[in-house]
Parts: C-alpha cells; sequence; structure tokens
C-alpha cells in the first residue's frame, strides 16, 4: 500500500502524463474504429458490449481509428486484436483505467493495438492495462502510451496465490507512462504470486515519483523476467532507479541494453533477488545490490538516432553478437525483434561473444541487421585496399593542416598529415579490408 506522500504525488504526476512524452503522439488516424465478432460476423458499438456478448475462445477484432473507451473488464477466455500499434488505439480519454483483466485461469490475449490516456488515482490498479485475479495474459505488440496510476502506470500486476497471476508480453512498448508511486512502465506492488516475462520491449520517457521509472517488482512471490529489453530515457524521483525490486520481489535480467541520466540504476532496494546477464549497461548507470551472472557489458551503446528515439543498435555497437541465445529460447523468445526484424542476424564484421547456440544474437530489443565494416588503416580513399592512390592522397597534403577526423590523418593525433600518417600506409601497404 502507498503511504500518503506517494497519494500526494501521484496527483502530481498524473497531471504531467498529458505533456511528459510531447515526442510521441498517437497516429493521424481519425474516427471510430469497427469492432467484430470474427467468429460470429457480430458488430458492436463498444469493446465491452463486445466482450460481454462472446463466448470463450472467440476472437474481437478492432478496426482502424483510436476507440475512446475506459474501465473496460475483460474476464473470460478471449482473444482482442487490433490492426497495429499504429493504427488501432484504444483510449481511454483521462477518465479512468483503460482495461482491466481478472479470471482465475483463463487465459486471454491481446494484441497489435494501443492503450493510451488511461489515468487512476487508485493506489494498485493501472492506469494502462490492469492484470489481476490468477488471469493468464497474452500480449503481443501493444503499446503502452501516457498512461499515469499510482502502481505501474502502464501495466498493474496484483500477484493471486491459487492460481498465480500471469502475464507474458512480447514485442510491446511502454512510453512515456507515469506513476506517483512505483513502476513508472510495469510495477508490482501488492499481492503474492505474479509471474510477469518482458521479452523483446522498449521501455522508453517512463517516470515514478517512488523507485522503478521503468519497473518495479515488490512482495515475495512476485516476479519479472526482462529478455532482450531496452531501456532508455527512463526516470525516478526517489531512488534514481530504471529498474528495482524489493521486499522479496524477484527480477532476472538478461541480454537487455540498459541506458539512463547519470545516477540511475538498476537497484536491489532490499531483500529481494536481482540477477543480471549478459546485459549492456551504459556508464551512467549503476549496478546496486545485484547477482551479476556474468557476460555483461559495461559500455556506451551506438545507437542509430538516440536524440530522436531510434534505439536500435548501429554498427559497431557493443551488445551486437553479444546476448545469451539459451536465456532468449528459455522465456519463448520468437523469431523476430521489436521492429519485425529477423533475431540472430549475425554480423560478419563483429566477434561472436554470445553464450548458447548461435551466439550471434544481439542484446536489447532490436537485432542489428547490418554489417560492421572492420577498421581498415591506411585506406584514405575507402577502396579496401592500401594502395598508391592513398599513398597520393597523403602527400597531397603533406605537412598541411587537414583538422582532426580528416580520413589523411591516419595517426589520428593532430590533425597535421606528416610521418606518423606516412608510417601507417607503409606498414599496412598493400593490405586488403572486407
Amino acid at each position: 500500500m502507498l503511504n500518503q506522500s506517494y497519494r500526494n504525488a501521484n496527483r502530481r504526476v498524473v497531471c504531467l502524463a498529458g505533456v511528459l512524452f510531447a515526442a510521441i503522439a498517437l497516429p493521424a488516424f481519425g474516427g471510430t474504429p469497427t469492432i467484430t465478432n470474427i467468429n460470429t460476423s457480430t458488430t458492436y458499438t463498444s469493446l465491452q458490449s463486445a466482450i460481454n456478448g462472446a463466448s470463450a475462445g472467440e476472437t474481437i477484432e478492432i478496426g482502424n481509428g483510436v476507440l475512446f473507451e475506459h474501465d473496460i473488464l475483460l474476464d473470460k477466455p478471449l482473444t482482442i486484436r487490433g490492426q497495429g500499434m499504429d493504427d488501432t488505439t484504444i483510449d481511454g480519454g483521462g477518465l479512468g483505467g483503460v482495461l482491466s483483466v481478472g479470471e482465475a485461469g483463463a487465459e486471454m490475449t491481446l494484441e497489435d493495438l494501443t492503450i493510451a490516456h488511461g489515468q487512476l488515482n487508485v493506489s494498485t490498479d493501472s492506469g494502462g492495462l490492469f492484470v489481476q485475479g490468477g488471469a493468464e495474459l497474452i500480449v503481443r505488440r501493444v503499446r503502452l502510451l501516457e498512461n499515469a496510476s499510482a502502481i505501474g502506470g502502464g501495466v498493474g500486476v496484483i500477484g493471486s496465490e491459487d492460481p498465480m497471476t500471469t502475464l507474458f508480453a512480447d514485442s510491446c512498448e511502454f512510453l512515456g507512462n507515469t506513476a506517483g508511486g512505483q513502476g513508472g512502465g510495469l510495477g508490482i506492488g501488492a499481492g503474492h504470486g505474479a509471474d510477469v516475462t518482458l521479452v523483446n520491449c522498449l521501455f522508453r520517457g517512463n517516470q515514478a515519483v517512488g523507485p522503478g521509472g521503468a519497473v518495479s517488482c515488490y512482495l515475495a512471490g512476485n516476479s519479472v523476467t526482462t529478455i532482450n529489453c531496452t531501456f532508455a530515457e527512463n526516470t525516478s524521483n526517489n531512488t534514481s532507479s530504471i529498474v528495482v525490486a524489493g521486499f522479496g520481489g524477484q527480477i532476472e535480467m538478461a541480454n537487455c541494453v540498459v541506458v539512463g541520466v547519470p545516477g540511475t540504476s538498476v537497484l536491489d532496494n532490499g531483500g529481494a533477488t536481482f540477477s543480471v546477464q549478459n546485459t549492456l549497461l551504459a556508464p551512467d548507470v549503476s549496478f546496486d545490490s545485484i547477482t551479476d551472472g556474468g557476460g555483461n557489458i559495461f559500455a556506451t551503446p551506438i545507437f542509430e538516432d538516440a536524440v530522436n528515439g531510434d534505439y536500435r543498435l548501429a554498427a559497431g555497437s557493443p551488445g551486437i553478437d553479444a546476448a545469451d541465445a539459451s536465456a532468449y529460447t528459455m522465456a519463448w523468445g520468437g523469431a523476430f525483434d521489436l521492429d519485425g526484424d529477423p533475431r540472430f542476424h549475425d554480423d560478419p564484421g563483429t566477434d561472436d561473444t554470445g553464450a548458447g547456440v548461435p551466439s550471434d544474437l544481439d542484446m536489447g530489443a532490436y537485432e542489428f541487421q547490418g554489417v560492421t565494416v572492420a577498421p581498415c588503416p591506411g585506406d584514405i580513399d575507402g577502396s579496401g585496399s592500401v594502395d598508391i592512390d592513398d599513398l597520393n592522397a597523403l602527400l597531397g597534403a603533406w605537412d598541411s593542416n587537414v583538422g582532426m577526423g580528416d580520413p589523411r590523418d591516419l595517426a589520428g593525433d593532430d590533425g597535421l598529415v606528416d610521418t606518423d600518417d606516412l608510417n601507417v600506409v607503409l606498414s599496412h601497404w598493400n593490405a586488403t579490408c572486407i
């Protein structure tokens, strides 16, 4: 249960939910989407009425557009399917939680849509997606966007001992969600007996007033497994923690990429079990009271365009061909990454340092699809060989200041073309590179 300061903080944070992540906006499509039970061909005017009218095992399909609806209860084994994260949105309009899932022992599926702008002040429910009561929920290709609550702004989970509450999420995005307490993106803060597995997921720009800007897992019997996930721009006012476990909670992290602002951490907040393996942690992220499972890399990732939110690993980045394939397959990781690109792409320009078979799986939510070109010292013109053309290019600028970073400054130490650079050409004469 949150204390009074967390409740007060929640009121402040919820007010920011609509503006915290202004860089992300809903797709520019209009109109109310169609809602159809594809087994009976029956159409409905609301998702709740479609759920109420459906029988176990049936599929409800939502068309293109934005469905403004909140306080939806899914309490039977159904599949709810949209047309894609960019095409179908269920928007709570800030009027309440969007979707609550709870039915002991019933397996439900949610896929190919966005859940946005759910807002609750209740301490344990989530603004976006709330999972409890022994539910078994599978979530694929779902975006949780700018939802707010006290615990688990994007997704809130409550444990249940018999049966357990289980959530499996693959290729999902948690973007700009806020929590007045813990777990801006996803939080478990009540009950005992929740098992959450996250594979190929992106947590970006989530915020918590309490611990766990991205993910929090508290209380014995509750566990979160994060496999091949990417964490970026997540903040926590309380402990500066990105991912946090405490009071008996358990987190296992493997094959992830974690970046943050200076002072942020991956944290065992006391009395928890937290292990990390084969994960790329940026230098700004501390590693506090964590069991090191091996294979971790402490280095700065190279991203395609982090300034604009593109956190795919770029050529030459640490983390390429360095993950644990066994951890991925044991967590039911599939053939594709968050972008829908093939997993296990071998970059011939990077040594395979990963564990398991094959040993070329990448860390993070995205698989690098290109080729890292190996350095070719002395190859000024980029022809792939060191020859007379490179020598002429060097001599043509002899004893001049071409500036640091110029390809003719081969020694890369002063911006001048001199004997140091000539020695690079001569020592690699006739060399060829890929």
